[in-house]
């Protein structure tokens, strides 16, 4: 795992740590939020939390 320093226009955004996810996770991963998405009737501007991990 990398942990880089994240620049977005020119203003710091803090170290963040990096990990390779192959396609098939992450075509996983938005099937599964789409899913929620859907379920829980998710409308543009709602605020929510995703907890990723176990």
């Amino acid at each position: 795992m990398d942990h880089v320093h994240v620049l977005a226009h020119g203003q710091a955004l803090g170290r963040l740590s990096l990990r390779y996810i192959n396609s098939v996770e992450t075509q996983e991963a938005g099937r599964r939020l789409g899913s929620w998405h859907e379920n829980d009737r998710i409308l543009n501007d709602d605020p929510f939390i995703v907890t990723i991990g176990d």
